[in-house]
């Protein structure tokens, strides 16, 4: 199963944001999308999750094109993504938020899981096993903004996880984490790719992404730079001239 960019473009005028960009996420692979800033790797990232429409070009999950789909039908074909910033239910608490997006896969459950939490059990179950999974589980009873920065991003991957992707798009996850939380978040997220789920990631921490990535896709003004496995781009002169700005 993949996620496929053929040849996307996005225009803003004249500004060629993305520039006939293409690419394949497999399931069982973490693929970093990355560059400068300007890039267009958010701008990229919007595109394959529906919250721009392309210029040009086309996004497929397994062969069915999704390049009209709105996010919520995106999401129903497997495709769940977070933010650069949280979107979190900052008065409910991490319990809370996470039954809510579990409100994606069992509609009826979920109200009653708020209100009469103990007539359903299997729910709030699923619901600590992905903050234990994402290490919140001991502040299931905190509210949102009562974490800290870093429970807070964890808790926003256990909420895309929480409508059972496929494919899960993270957008600069690790912004604001100390050495420790990001590598604590390095290892979350091989676990991921260990279940079989496919992983994208814009992120500008190279450490990080050139420790847990399968592939690396460098985008500058736009368009391709270069990809293939992180130890082959993290010594290619043309992404060090890209980042530092000279050659």
């Amino acid at each position: 199963m993949t996620l496929v960019a053929h040849e996307v473009s996005k225009h803003f005028g004249g500004l060629k944001a993305v520039d006939s960009v293409s690419f394949e996420v497999e399931r069982g692979q973490l693929f970093s999308l990355v560059g400068p800033n300007g890039a267009g790797k958010t701008t990229c990232f919007h595109t394959l999750t529906g919250f721009l429409p392309p210029t040009a070009g086309r996004v497929e999950v397994d062969g069915r094109d999704i390049t009209r789909m709105r996010p919520d039908q995106r999401n129903r074909v497997g495709v769940a993504r977070t933010f650069q910033t949280t979107t979190l239910f900052n008065g409910l608490t991490s319990m809370e938020n996470v039954q809510i997006a579990l409100s994606r896969r069992h509609p009826h459950g979920v109200l009653r899981s708020l209100l009469m939490p103990w007539s359903t059990p299997d729910l709030r179950e699923r619901a600590e096993a992905l903050l234990e999974r994402v290490d919140v589980v001991d502040q299931r009873h905190l509210r949102a903004d009562e974490l800290s920065y870093g429970a807070q991003r964890r808790l926003a991957v256990a909420v895309a996880l929480a409508t059972e992707p496929q494919f899960v798009l993270l957008d600069e996850p690790a912004a604001g984490l100390n050495p420790r939380e990001s590598d604590a978040f390095g290892r979350l997220l091989r676990s991921l790719v260990a279940d079989g789920m496919g992983v994208l990631l814009v992120e500008h921490d190279m450490r990080l992404v050139m420790e847990v990535s399968d592939w690396v896709h460098v985008l500058t003004q736009g368009r391709t730079l270069t990809a293939g496995r992180a130890e082959d781009v993290r010594n290619d002169p043309e992404v060090i001239a890209a980042y530092l700005g000279r050659r």
